[in-house]
């Protein structure tokens, strides 16, 4: 889980490139494929070993062409090692999923990449579901090679995360700052409190940030007291400004919470899904 860590963080930091991004890819097929049956069979299966060195070789090799490109996963593993007492590995499996989670909004399309390097069935989903697939693509395999599930199972504690955040960023700045997506001390101490109590609650906190939108009583204030002229005015510049040309329904808004509602997004958490028409793209 180490080495396919090396490829995803390398493959999605800012600093890759198009010659890190090739060794990364062809790690993530090598070890997406060959993990599950070099854990279950060792000797009995040579290829799959084999496939397994040149794709921890190429992960390797990606981070460091890209500039020790890695990430939250590898920063927020040093305080899951240290507290739970378990191996590197373990510490990155467990802290990688909910990274991706938190670097999905800003690289959909390689995380989709990373879906589809991994055997997930992608047809006639959107960019935003072939990437949530890759989130689940890991974590389904750090259940079949038998990797520690829970925060809390190797005993880390939500009134401990403070003493966790320091230890990222009084340590391991240079790799927070590699991330794929910027990160404060508030972000990673979400990361960290989504991973410890909500999610193995099965408690999911995600975020509908509308635009502008017909139907419905955002803004009824505001409108109440602007005059009717330029509103209208208003109204029309927005529709000419976003993306889309035109202002949200009601019905876009409630099939969005649904969704978030719904088992659908079950793998789905600390999200914000921006819902304006593009307009603040």
């Amino acid at each position: 889980m180490d080495a396919l860590s090396h490829c995803i963080e390398s493959f999605t930091t800012w600093k890759a490139n198009v010659i890190s991004d090739t060794l990364a890819v062809k790690g993530t097929e090598l070890i997406g494929g060959s993990l599950r049956t070099a854990y279950g069979q060792g000797s009995k299966n040579i290829e799959s070993r084999y496939n397994m060195c040149v794709g921890s070789m190429l992960g390797i090799n990606a981070f460091l062409v890209a500039g020790r490109g890695l990430g939250l996963a590898h920063v927020m593993s040093y305080p899951i090692r240290e507290v739970g007492h378990v191996t590197h590995g373990e510490a990155v499996s467990l802290a990688l999923p909910h990274v991706m989670e938190y670097n999905l909004p800003v690289n959909l399309a390689k995380f989709a990449g990373i879906a589809e390097l991994m055997g997930e069935e992608l047809q006639g989903l959107g960019l935003r579901e072939r990437a949530h697939l890759a989130v689940e693509a890991v974590k389904k395999l750090s259940v079949d090679v038998g990797m520690p599930q829970k925060l809390r199972d190797v005993g880390l504690k939500k009134e401990d995360i403070t003493s966790y955040v320091d230890n990222v960023f009084d340590l391991h700045f240079p790799l927070v700052e590699a991330n794929g997506r910027n990160a404060s001390s508030q972000d990673v101490t979400k990361i960290f409190e989504a991973a410890i109590e909500y999610g193995e609650n099965g408690i999911r906190v995600n975020c509908i940030a509308p635009g502008f939108h017909t139907g419905t009583n955002i803004g009824k204030e505001w409108h109440a007291i602007w005059p009717k002229e330029e509103l209208a005015a208003y109204d029309e510049i927005i529709a000419k400004t976003a993306p889309l040309g035109r202002k949200g329904e009601a019905n876009e808004l409630a099939g969005l919470a649904i969704y978030l509602a719904s088992d659908a997004s079950g793998y789905v958490t600390g999200q914000v899904f921006i819902h304006d028409g593009g307009l603040t793209i």
